[in-house]
């Protein structure tokens, strides 16, 4: 049930981003409306019933950590939507029981469910884009003409059927596999974000050697080595300390040892299958490619 209607949502908003940016992008900012007005009504809420609390205590500790969304909303909230929103959610729904009853917590629940629906518009649509410049860039070994083109209605639709098929895969995998898809997937996304931290700073410790005798080099930005290796450190330590399963029993949050391994190694296994078909691909395109052709 749950994937089906996984499934609906993301083949309802795929169909909306394909026949037009403008409605897709305004049903996000509607959606996004919602979402703060929800979160400023808990707020409202939480104010009364938590007055004598100490919750007050470092009220504004790392609050800073999601400025960078501002930089590079593209890249960035594909990353941080995915992995807040399920925290969020399970959060808001113990909250509206907790303080209003079955009741409210059904009516905020409703609201819960259209965020979830602004969110995943909101990564359909930045990360539609982020193929497009894949393909302009030739990210992909194939395709990447097709990938890069926009349709007559301005919608990158190429990329946004690759999108959903590849979501779709996911999707059905994740959700008949494991009686809680719900934890496998958001497990996925947590390792799988870790492994892309890691690369990313094994990329840019590449591109700073490459560029180091760079004429330019006044004009770029110094950072600390150390700093950057203990990033890499503590992605690397993550990624390996996270295959060790929880053993207390009486813990909710505990998972059976092998279904612990589940998202992790479908993470893994989707890493290196795509590896591997890049790699295959890409070797099959210049085997293809004979630049001392000449047209008949």
């Amino acid at each position: 049930r749950l994937t089906l209607i996984a499934l609906t949502a993301l083949l309802i908003i795929t169909m909306i981003n394909v026949y037009s940016s403008k409605i897709a992008d305004w049903i996000n900012q509607s959606l996004a409306i919602v979402k703060t007005l929800t979160v400023i009504t808990i707020a409202i809420i939480g104010l009364i019933e938590i007055k004598n609390s100490t919750n007050w205590n470092d009220a504004f500790k790392r609050t800073d950590d999601s400025l960078d969304e501002f930089d590079d909303p593209k890249r960035n909230l594909i990353y941080n939507n995915t992995i807040s929103v399920g925290i969020v959610g399970v959060l808001l729904l113990y909250f509206a029981n907790a303080i209003s009853g079955r009741v409210f917590g059904k009516i905020l629940s409703f609201f819960v469910a259209l965020s979830a629906f602004g969110t995943m518009g909101s990564l359909i649509w930045s990360g539609s884009r982020v193929i497009v410049t894949a393909g302009h860039r030739s990210y992909f070994p194939v395709f990447s003409d097709k990938l890069q083109k926009i349709s007559k209605r301005g919608t990158p639709m190429n990329a946004l059927l690759l999108q959903f098929i590849l979501g779709a895969i996911v999707i059905i995998l994740v959700g008949g596999a494991h009686r809680n898809s719900f934890q496998v997937l958001y497990s996925m996304a947590q390792y799988t974000s870790w492994l892309f931290y890691g690369l990313i700073g094994i990329g840019l410790i590449r591109i700073r050697l490459i560029n180091i005798n760079n004429e330019n080099k006044k004009n770029q930005k110094e950072f600390w080595w150390i700093v950057i290796f203990m990033y890499i450190a503590c992605a690397l330590y993550i990624t390996v300390v996270s295959f060790v399963g929880t053993s207390n029993s009486n813990n909710v949050c505990s998972i059976p040892k092998v279904s612990y391994y589940l998202p992790n190694g479908i993470s893994l296994g989707f890493l290196v299958i795509g590896f591997i078909s890049w790699i295959t691909l890409y070797s099959w395109r210049n085997d293809n490619l004979n630049p001392n052709s000449t047209p008949a």
